[in-house]
Parts: structure tokens; sequence; C-alpha cells
């Protein structure tokens, strides 16, 4: 046991660390010393006096004011020592609060032989003893009970940016660097007073996940904390589709419309301008956005039409086209328009007023009897006569008496700006005329997940990927939908709470935040919507909890597309920054990469050009080359415990058959041997590949080209949002570049309508997922599906085409079962408010109701309100809408206050946020806060120690000393000091100092 002054110092330090905690009477916990009461501060004061240390051990004078023994002897050994408190309370169980700090204090300057029973715990920085170094992790990382503060906290910067780097700043509890990984280069920051701050320059054009631990000197680290930034400075993808470039239009004015995406930061926004003024954007998913400008003036002749787009970032791209305004004679037999454009329904629902122009003779008088075509060129609508009945692409109609025709037009099945399109035209008259409907997103129907599922992660640590659903009508997104994420199993949070409400996002996409518990083994997290009448989306999270005693483990399983095992494959980690050697897959295709030396950010490199056999024993060989190489990143690779993938490495053999040579001189044909109907067309000169030293440089003629099959359940990678398509593909080598895009024609394996929009979606290794990369269009005829003009793949890799995503199939084959409606197949769900329309099954409800027993009731819940046929939250801002209905301030009283709509940290330096949620200070009454640290001001030859009056400024020189030049000096000179308290005693001779009445005293000179 240390001397009993330092036994002061430290109850000093428990003092304020118990002040910073906000105990609550009441609310017990394992080790409280009274069952009903928390552990409190008189309790742990009591507790100190009581310390005898062990086997009562000389210089502790026996208690005088407490019963110590019942109260403190927690191991009935009739004495109080060591061996209660850790009985008290210790580390072991995961959280660092007031029970650790009671220990911390009679531990305090021991060695290893005095505290042995908590200094592996409590020996922080594993040098041997407890000091303040140990202290200062304490004091960092104290969170109250059950509450597990992380390693590395981190103030979230933006979601994305157009810069090169940005500033990241957060919280250590304890670690004296935090290393971050994932930007342009590794960067370690120094943590001072328990906060750090680093400036991470990021990897242009792609999602920039970092990862920032906690570390040692002795290269121990902590479990990760995990942020995403995206780095955008890419001008968003644009193109015109109506009206087309050299186009003669008869019109005063005309819609402009066209497609606007960007696959990076596309969803915070974008912005289209056509010559000037601002235009109706739907922003889409990927790069399937689209944008409307109604009624742009045209003059005679020559006409620049100009497009800007803008994302949210300030990157931007502009585009012309010229069309030509021709004028009619007004002798000729002209078509105009009366009503019935710009109009805006949902999905598949018929258009409030029907389409109606009329003809004119060379007189400028109605002709009636005319035959007008009505003609839908964009989405799969479909035109009627009178609104009843399944309709087709094609209506023929002929003029009435006032020399008008109309048809009914009902929108197709994809949500957007413009992107419903009626042409009309009647022979030997002049001129075009061209309709434009806009659509939004059907009933919300079901919920998908979107990403973030079976990661692994360490226990008490972020999982790196956001746990992320897409809300839709089972084809297009529904924004401002209050998604419910809930952890039904395991001890993890979502966005730190049991239970969070997160509206659903322009796109249809809601993300939460997971923070694994303290316990190892599967956690389970269910997301959810109001009205929701399928399946909650379910996420798998699996905690591990390392074992310092083993190794670092990496294991995987490497197979074909028929689950064979493949041989030879090469595995090269890359774990933070540092490339390990690779090592082969064994016969039975699993590989094993022992003893790591790092952890956190990794990436896994399968190559398996290397391979040279499948099947395990008794298989074959194969030439090498046969199989297409595949990485995986970013992974998190956890310290102690066998890391591994989700699932196996699965590799599609590329087929002889399929393989062509790229040419600088003529367009390159891909197929697929055995699927009919499909091609890919690599234009001439489009095509770079990546060389030696990462650079990009344009492909020499006769370079090996493939296209192969992937089974779409064994795509390595998941298919985000429940797109479930017939067919996937793997374009090789991966990672080329092409522009122009490769073209697409793809046989419509799952049926979808004609005129339906089709969207192709590829992996991309900058943002780490598959995304919407090119949209697409059925043919009229129903049979194949090809990309938009000017739209197609521009780098290599995985793919596949959505919908479907579950969706109803077409039943237009059907015989009819009414005048009025085509038969539906299977029959519609009365019971579940459906009613058969144009041969499909449609909810009859609007977007503010949900179906219960076949009836349609309001679903918007007490702090939502129904706008534009959706539920809203309006909670006011820092508020969040609970579970029971009832808006709840989000922010924790006193410590934080509401900025720009987020709750931000109020109290100041040197302060804490205690549990009770006020702000404490951390400086004791002798102490005043500089630079954000508590320093004592007490004068020379005084320190901070408790008195009898509570903590202030006292005098440490000892008896027979003064005060002098700052230090505490001897008077005696030569001579001893005889007896006297602290500031007094006197000085004389070793002989003179004598016990005198029990006391010593001087007898002499």
């Amino acid at each position: 046991m240390g001397a009993p002054c330092k036994k002061i110092l430290l109850i000093q330090s428990l003092l304020w660390l118990m002040a910073a905690e906000g105990f609550v009477a009441g609310q017990p916990r394992p080790g409280d010393v009274e069952p009903v009461d928390r552990l409190n501060l008189l309790q742990i004061a009591s507790l100190q006096t009581c310390f005898t240390g062990p086997n009562n051990a000389p210089g502790f004078s026996p208690p005088t004011s407490h019963d110590c023994l019942p109260l403190f002897d927690l191991n009935l050994d009739s004495d109080i020592d060591l061996a209660d408190f850790a009985m008290l309370g210790s580390r072991s169980d995961s959280d660092v609060d007031l029970r650790d700090v009671a220990t911390l204090q009679l531990c305090f300057g021991q060695q290893k032989a005095d505290c042995a029973i908590s200094l592996g715990a409590l020996d922080i920085d594993k040098d041997g003893d407890i000091d303040l170094h140990d202290y200062t992790f304490i004091r960092c990382a104290i969170g109250g009970p059950g509450n597990v503060v992380p390693a590395v906290s981190v103030n979230r910067p933006p979601t994305a940016t157009a810069s090169s780097q940005i500033q990241i700043s957060g919280k250590s509890a304890g670690w004296p660097t935090v290393q971050i990984l994932g930007g342009a280069t590794t960067i370690s920051a120094a943590v001072q007073n328990c906060a750090f701050t680093a400036s991470i320059p990021l990897v242009s054009n792609r999602l920039n996940r970092l990862f920032l631990t906690g570390r040692r000197s002795d290269e121990v680290q902590s479990a990760p904390a995990a942020v995403s930034v995206l780095q955008d400075n890419e001008a968003p993808s644009l193109f015109i589709d109506f009206p087309t470039a050299g186009a003669e239009l008869t019109t005063s004015s005309t819609d402009v419309a066209g497609r606007v995406g960007d696959m990076l930061s596309g969803f915070l926004g974008l912005t289209v301008r056509v010559n000037g003024n601002i235009a109706v954007v739907d922003v889409g998913i990927g790069n399937n956005g689209t944008f409307l400008a109604s009624q742009v003036a045209l003059t005679s002749g020559v006409n620049t039409i100009t497009v800007f787009a803008r994302d949210s970032l300030g990157n931007s791209l502009q585009k012309q086209i010229h069309v030509i305004r021709v004028e009619i004679s007004p002798d000729a037999a002209q078509l105009h328009v009366v009503s019935g454009n710009g109009q805006h329904a949902r999905i598949g629902e018929l258009l409030a007023n029907p389409i109606v122009v009329q003809v004119t003779s060379q007189k400028g008088l109605p002709l009636a009897g005319k035959l007008v075509t009505f003609d839908v060129i964009r989405s799969n609508g479909r035109l009627t006569s009178d609104g009843q009945g399944a309709g087709a692409l094609i209506l023929q109609a002929f003029t009435n008496d006032n020399g008008e025709a109309q048809a009914f037009l009902r929108l197709g099945s994809d949500a957007g700006c413009g992107n419903n399109r009626v042409e009309v035209k009647s022979v030997s008259v002049v001129g075009t005329t061209n309709f434009c409907a806009s659509a939004s997103p059907g009933v919300i129907a079901q919920i998908n997940l979107g990403s973030g599922d079976n990661q692994r992660c360490e226990v008490n640590a972020a999982a790196p990927e956001p746990l992320r659903v897409w809300v839709s009508d089972s084809c297009n997104g529904g924004g401002n939908i209050p998604v419910t994420f809930m952890v039904t199993h395991g001890s993890g949070k979502v966005n730190g709470l049991p239970s969070v409400i997160v509206p659903t996002s322009e796109t249809g996409h809601a993300e939460v935040a997971f923070t694994l518990g303290p316990q190892p083994g599967r956690n389970t997290v269910t997301a959810d919507f109001p009205g929701n009448t399928g399946a909650p989306a379910s996420f798998t999270v699996i905690g591990l909890k390392g074992n310092e005693s083993e190794p670092t483990r990496f294991r995987g399983i490497v197979l074909d597309n028929a689950s064979q095992p493949i041989q030879g494959a090469t595995c090269i980690l890359t774990v933070g920054g540092v490339t390990l050697p690779g090592v082969a897959s064994d016969v039975d295709g699993q590989f094993e990469i022992d003893n790591i030396p790092g952890s956190g950010l990794a990436d896994l490199l399968v190559y398996g050009d290397t391979a040279f056999h499948v099947g395990g024993l008794g298989g074959t060989d194969v030439p090498f080359s046969t199989f297409p190489s595949l990485q995986f990143l970013p992974l998190n690779v956890i310290p102690h415990v066998v890391n591994s993938l989700t699932g196996p490495v699965r590799l599609p053999p590329r087929v002889p058959n399929n393989v062509r040579h790229y040419s600088t001189l003529h367009d390159t044909e891909l197929t697929v041997d055995g699927i009919d109907g499909l091609k890919m067309v690599v234009k001439a000169g489009s095509m770079k590949i990546r060389n030696s030293v990462d650079e990009y440089v344009p492909a020499p003629d006769g370079f090996p080209i493939s296209l192969n099959q992937v089974h779409h359940d064994a795509v390595p990678m998941p298919i985000p949002d429940g797109a479930a398509p017939e067919f996937a593909w793997t374009l090789q080598p991966g990672g080329s570049h092409f522009n122009p895009p490769v073209s697409i024609t793809y046989p419509n394996m799952d049926g979808l309508p004609a005129g339906a929009i089709a969207n192709f979606l590829s992996f991309d290794h900058d943002t780490n997922k598959f995304e919407i990369v090119a949209s697409g269009h059925v043919t009229a005829d129903g049979q194949l599906i090809v990309t938009d003009p000017g739209a197609g793949i521009s780098v290599s890799g995985w793919g596949c085409n959505c919908p479907p995503y579950s969706v109803t199939g077409s039943c237009d084959s059907c015989p009819a079962a009414t005048a009025d409606a085509v038969e539906c197949c299977p029959p519609c769900d009365a019971s579940n408010c459906e009613s058969c329309q144009s041969g499909g099954c449609v909810r009859t409800c609007t977007g503010c109701q949900t179906c219960s027993d076949g009836q349609c009731v309001d679903a918007c819940i007490a702090c939502s309100t129904c706008i534009n046929g959706q539920c809203v939250n309006n909670c006011p801002p820092c508020n969040i809408c609970q579970s029971d209905g009832s808006c709840a301030y989000a922010c924790i009283t006193n410590c934080q206050t509401c900025e720009n709509d987020s709750c931000v940290d109020a109290c100041g330096p040197c302060e804490v946020c205690t549990a009770d949620g006020t702000c404490d200070s951390l400086c004791l009454p002798c102490e005043v806060c500089q630079n954000g640290s508590c320093v004592v001001n007490c004068p020379p030859c005084q320190a901070c120690l408790e008195t009898i009056g509570g903590f202030g400024c006292a005098n440490v020189c000892l008896a027979c000393q003064t005060c002098q030049g700052g230090a505490c000096v001897s008077t005696c000179g030569s001579s001893v000091c005889c007896g006297g308290a602290p500031g007094a005693g006197s000085c004389c001779s070793a002989a003179s100092c004598q016990v005198l009445d029990g006391e010593l005293k001087c007898i002499g000179p």
C-alpha cells in the first residue's frame, strides 16, 4: 500500500470522477453494497476509511466511526482489502464506471506485487504499474454503468464533398493515437485531452470508407470506428431525349425531357436548367433520373436548347441541341394540341383528362373523319379510346365534327418527370404533336434489404457499413416513409438506441448506423413501415470477440458456378495498407492466411487466372486463365479471431467460345454461348485497361475480352434493393473503362411489358456496391431490352438487370373477364384491397392509407401528416417520432443544443455530460480550466487536497519547514526537527530530542 498522502490524492480524483458519472439513487446494480441503494459518495468515502490492507496491514488504524465489516467485507475474510474492491467491481463487465475507479484508487502507484488482483485490468499501457497514464484512460473512457464508451467516437463529417480532403475530429477513450485508414493515405492523429483532429486526404470519385482505431505504442489497437465520406468531383450524366437533335417542330413551344443522374452524389439532389429556367427533376437511383421543362419557347428557324445539370456539390455539365421551328403554311392541313399535356398521376393510373388534338383543313376549318394515330414512345403506358380496358401502345381514332380526336392514357410502371410520352400524327397533315406526362410511385407495398446484411464485426464496435433498406411500390422508391429499425436479438444499438424511426429519402432508401454491444454472437435488426402487409426486412450482424492468446486468421473457400472447388487460385490479403504474401486454394478450394500482423481495414484479391484444377479429388485439370479475378473490399479484419467472408468466393469460368478480341478499328460484338438475344457492343477505340503502375491506357488491338454468364444467386456481391434478375453476367477483364459506353441488347427473360423502362446494374468498386449505370427499355415486340441512346456500361465487371423487384407479371394474354377489365392471373386479393386493372393487381388505397380486412384506413401516425399522398414527419427540429406516435426531444438535456436542426454538444471545456443530462465541471475548487484541461492554481508549497471543508489548497511543508523560492526548505540546518505537526516542531541536536510526557520535545539546544 502506498503512503497515506497518495491515498488523499486518490480520493480527490475519485470524487470528481463520481461527479462526472452522475449517480442516481434507487437503481441497483451488481456489486452494490446495499441491495436497494446505488453505490454513492458516502459509501465510497466509508469504504476508503474502512480499508485496512491485506491481513490488517500495519500502518492502517482500525475504523472508529463505521461498522466496516458487515458493509464491506464482501469475501468474509474479516479484512477489508483489495479483494473486496475486486468483488465490488472491475473492468471485466466491459463498461468503465465508478466501480473501476474505486479499484483504481487503491492500486494507484502500486507495483505488480502489491496490486496483482487488478493490475491486468487497470494497467492500460502495460508498463507494470498503475499510474497517471492509466488514470487518463479511465478519465476518457468513463461512461457509467452499462454505458460502454467506444474506443474511438467520431463527430460525423459531411456525407459527401467535392474537396480532396476532409477534417475528421472526435474523442478517444484513452488511446494515445488514432490511426485513420481508408483515405488516400494512412493518417495518425495524436490524442490530447481525450480528443483528436486530423485532415484526411480522400480518394477521388469514390466512397471513402474510413476506419479509425485507437493505437498504443506496443501496436495494440482498438476496435475500429467506421465513417463513410463520398468524394465526388465528376459532373452528372445528362441526356436530352426529347426533342431530338435536328428535329423539325411546328409549334411555338416544346417540352424538353431527358435523363439525368449521378451515381456518386445524385441521391443528395440534382438541379437542371433548360435555357436558364429550372426544370422538374426526379433524381432516380444511379443514372436513371429524369427531368422535364415544360413549354420552352421556340422562334422561327434554328433554336438552341441548352440544358445545364449540377449536383449538390457543384459539379456541373452542359449540353446543347439545335431544333428547327418550321412555319406551317396557312393553306396546309394542321394538327393542334387542344388539352391533356403535362398531367401527373401515379404509376398505372388513368390520367384525369384525355389527350385531345384537333385537325384543321387547308382553310383552317375543323376536319372531321380524319384518322389520327396516338403512339406511346416512352414507358409502357397504354392508350384507350374511352378509358376502359387494357389498352395498347398504339391507338387510332377518327376526328369528330369539331375536328377533334382523343385518347385516354394509363401511365406506365416507372416513376419520373415527363417519362410518359405520346406522339400524335396524321397522314398528310403537317407536323407532329407530342404529349408528356409524369408519374409518381404507386402504393408503397414492400421493403427490401439494401445493404449492410451479414456483416462480421468486433464487439463494442460500429459496423463498417450502415444497415440500408429500400421501400417501394415493387418498382419505384417511396420518399418520406417512416421506417422503424428495431434490434430484436442481441445487445447492439441502431443510431445508439434499441429502436429508431428514420424517414426514407427521395429515392426510397433509409439507413441507420449499427453499433455492436459487448456480447458476441448474432444480432438481428428488423426494418418495417406502417401499413406493410408483407414481411419486414431483417439484418444479421455477427459480433466476434478476440482472444489475445490466439493469432489473427482469415479463411475462405473458392468455388465455381457449379459449387465445385477450385484449386490454385491465388488469394492475396491487404491489411492496414500492408500486402501479405499470397496463398493458393487447396484441392478442396480452401485457403487460410495465418498470423496476420495487423487488423482493421482490408481487401482480398482472389486471382483466378492461376487456378489449375476443378472438382476436388477425382476432378479435372483446367488451363490457366480459365477463371477471372475478383476483389472484395472493404473488409474488416478483427484481431485474434478467425475472419471470413459471408459466403464462398464464386468464380464463373471463362467459356472459350465467348472470348473476342478487341479492335481499335471496328466495333467488337460480345455474346454468350447458349444465351440467345444477348449482345454487348464495344465501340472501336473506346476501351482502356489498367497497366502495372495503376494507370489507364488504351487497350491494344487483339486484347482478349469476354462476356460470361453468372447464376444470379452466385453473384459474389449482394444485389441491392431486392433485385432478382433471371440472368447475371461478368464482363472481363474487370475494371476496364469504356468511352463511349458498351451498349446492351438483352433478352426479356422476365416478361416485362413492351415499352417498360428497365435498368442495368454493374458492381462499382468506387462505391463498393451495385449501381444502376444505364437505363433501357423493352422493345415494342416485347422480346428484348435495349439500352437507351448514349447509355451503357462504362466500367467492366459483374452486372445484371432490374426490375424485377418481385413485381406482378403481366396478364395481357388472359381472356377478358368483363368489358372493362382484363382478368388477372392469379386473381387479385380483395382482402388486401386489390383490384384488377390493366391485367395487374393494383392496391386501391391511397398513399396515406393502409389495408385492414379489405378496408382502407388511415396509415399516418400521430406525429405525421399526409402530404402529396405520403405520411410526412411533422415533428419539430431535433425531435424524433416515437413508435407510439408522439414527438420526443432528441437532444440530451442541458448537454446539447439544437443548431441547424441537429443536436450539438453544449458542454464547455473541462465539462462532462452526466447521466442526468447536465454539464458538470471536471475541475476541483482549487483548479482552473486552461486550454481545455483542469490545472491546479494553488500557490507555491501548497497542493489541492481534501480538507474538512472540502477540497482546497493546503500547505504541504512538514514540521520545521518553511516555503522559500516555491519549495519547502528545512529551518533546522544541521539540527534535527523534534516532534510537532506539519508547519510546527522545534530544532535541536539529536541528543536533546527526548520523549517527555509521551511526546518528542527538545530538552536542550
